[in-house]
């Protein structure tokens, strides 16, 4: 029997677009808890992907040109079969905006940064969904709807991180780059290091880039009480190997990594921007300093003396339950597609 034998004729055909085939971040993150919760529904996604490469292999994946003229042309011909056009970007936007495939259009974006081509894309999408309050305000006449990001509990994991049980460990997680604020925070735990010969650090996330080059010089110099891990595949389903995680963003949609360290119940330090201000609302002062010189010690205050009890902050984090999330997508989808 095939796979299409017995369709469930309420099943959607979403054909989601991703926004490349390279960095596995946040943003693929959820598009991957996507996926599989449309497939579990009986749901039928199809993932274009930019690039020559698969991401997830959860689904049917089809690799389309990344030069926008050709995305067009195939993602005309992909949309054929489909009930709607999600897009994970807005360059991805501008594609199916060229394609003209009389599919309804959703445009998903998950930063709060403005994009020199919001203003053309936007009237083109039949709707706008954004991660946080702080990415819609990329849209001030209101236009964009609010879905918070799904983030489920973490899974008991196969292997560690290879924390040192004796020392307490700090863990940066995130691609490495200016805006995940690594930079920045690397003088305020050099002197906790400094301060305390029991605490380690930890980075994690893709490592290029002269950012990446600085942390591996410093690393070297503090003889392994440093460490960058690079990517690791999931990473949630590790942080609770942790005793504190930072989130230093300069900027920021949601705030995953925050979340997720909430559900493993370890404590969150972040700045406070974008939309980690929603993520972890409703928790006392999860805040570094607007002062960079106080990093230190606030760090090492919630090291000694943690704010939250571990179950006090699963309970934060369940706040964004992924079967909420996959309930209000797949709304919009119906909506999308009984208007058109």
């Amino acid at each position: 029997m095939t796979h299409s034998a017995h369709l469930d004729p309420t099943s959607l055909r979403p054909l989601l677009v991703a926004n490349h085939d390279h960095v596995l971040g946040g943003g693929e993150v959820g598009l991957r808890m996507l996926v599989d919760g449309l497939v579990e529904r009986g749901h039928r996604p199809t993932l274009a992907v930019p690039g020559e490469r698969t991401l997830f292999g959860r689904c049917h994946e089809q690799p389309v040109p990344q030069a926008l003229p050709d995305m067009a042309l195939a993602l005309r011909e992909l949309a054929g079969a489909h009930d709607l056009v999600h897009v994970y970007s807005v360059r991805a936007g501008l594609g199916a905006a060229l394609a003209r495939t009389g599919k309804p259009l959703l445009l998903h974006l998950l930063t709060p940064d403005p994009g020199d081509y919001d203003a053309v894309v936007a009237p083109f999408a039949d709707a706008i969904l954004c991660n946080s309050r702080a990415t819609a305000e990329r849209f001030p006449d209101g236009a964009a709807r609010v879905v918070h990001n799904g983030v489920r509990a973490p899974r008991r994991a196969g292997s560690g991180l290879g924390t040192n049980p004796r020392h307490r460990t700090v863990g940066v997680v995130g691609n490495i780059c200016a805006r995940k604020g690594q930079r920045d925070v690397l003088p305020a735990l050099e002197q906790v290091m400094a301060s305390r010969n029991d605490v380690d650090v930890v980075f994690a996330g893709h490592a290029t880039g002269a950012i990446a080059a600085e942390l591996r010089d410093r690393a070297r110099a503090w003889s392994g009480r440093i460490r960058l891990l690079g990517f690791v595949p999931g990473i949630a389903d590790r942080l609770g190997e942790l005793d504190l995680v930072l989130v230093p963003s300069r900027s920021e949609g949601f705030g995953r990594v925050a979340v997720e360290s909430l559900c493993a119940g370890v404590p969150v330090l972040a700045t406070r921007t974008g939309g980690l201000v929603e993520a972890l609302a409703g928790l006392h002062d999860p805040w570094l300093p607007d002062d960079r010189g106080a990093w230190p010690a606030r760090i090492l205050e919630e090291l000694e003396r943690p704010t939250h009890t571990p179950d006090q902050l699963r309970a934060a984090g369940r706040r964004f339950d992924p079967r909420r999330h996959l309930d209000q997508v797949i709304s919009i989808y119906r909506e999308l597609v009984s208007c058109r």
